[in-house]
């Protein structure tokens, strides 16, 4: 089963979420020029834990809908779901 990760719909801002370890993930989202039905989440993951891992991912929403395709960190499943203002 995929976890929900609640984002808001921002274009071309990015947000970032800061934990206490510093370690922190950041998203920014436009419009795909590829597809013009969708949005485009460019999501990043940095660990600061001695290792200084970063993770980069594509997420594509399509315009009509606020859950993403399904995507995949490590062994698990996400969707990403814009929040309501």
């Amino acid at each position: 089963m995929e976890k929900i990760i609640p984002i808001k719909l921002t274009l071309n801002r990015t947000i970032r979420k800061t934990y206490p370890d510093r370690s922190f993930w950041k998203y920014i989202i436009y419009e795909d020029p590829a597809q013009a039905n969708s949005y485009r989440a460019h999501l990043s993951f940095h660990s600061i834990n001695g290792n200084n891992q970063i993770n980069h991912y594509e997420v594509i929403f399509n315009k009509n809908s606020n859950l993403s395709e399904l995507f995949k960190i490590d062994e698990n499943y996400f969707r990403l779901k814009f929040k309501k203002a």
